[in-house]
């Protein structure tokens, strides 16, 4: 089985989304990764990197533009459903835009969905309470 080792995000601003995510989360930066095109933090089993935009050339991929579909996901698990809430609103206060409030889904997670300063989708997410009702998210 492969083990997921890290997800990396190619930015604008690598060390805007950088800080974004550190400060939001209290993410740990691994310092010795980090340049003038690069940084990566801890995330609990794995790491998130961010590159700057010059990535795709250096992996020889063709420029994606930005109004390009999202087609990646993260999800944060904050471990309780009043982080979620207190979460969802530090992200929003910090530039995230809300793209879904914070509900149950179907399979028993309580999560918002945003929007980061760079358009990056992702959740803010924790177990909900059994006794909750079902709101598909």
């Amino acid at each position: 089985m492969a083990v997921l080792t890290y997800v990396t995000l190619i930015c604008r601003s690598v060390d805007d989304i950088a800080e974004f995510y550190i400060a939001l989360f209290g993410l740990e930066e691994i310092t010795a990764s980090r340049s003038q095109r690069y940084r990566e933090v801890l995330t609990g089993g794995s790491k998130l990197g961010f590159a700057r935009h010059d990535a795709y050339a250096v992996l020889d991929l063709p420029e994606r533009p930005p109004q390009a579909p999202v087609n990646t996901l993260l999800s944060f698990d904050v471990g309780a459903p009043a982080q979620v809430d207190a979460l969802t609103r530090a992200a929003a206060a910090a530039g995230a835009r809300l793209a879904k409030p914070a509900a149950v889904t179907p399979f028993g997670q309580y999560q918002s969905a945003l929007l980061d300063p760079e358009g990056n989708v992702f959740r803010i997410t924790a177990a909900a309470p059994a006794a909750w009702p079902d709101t598909p998210l």
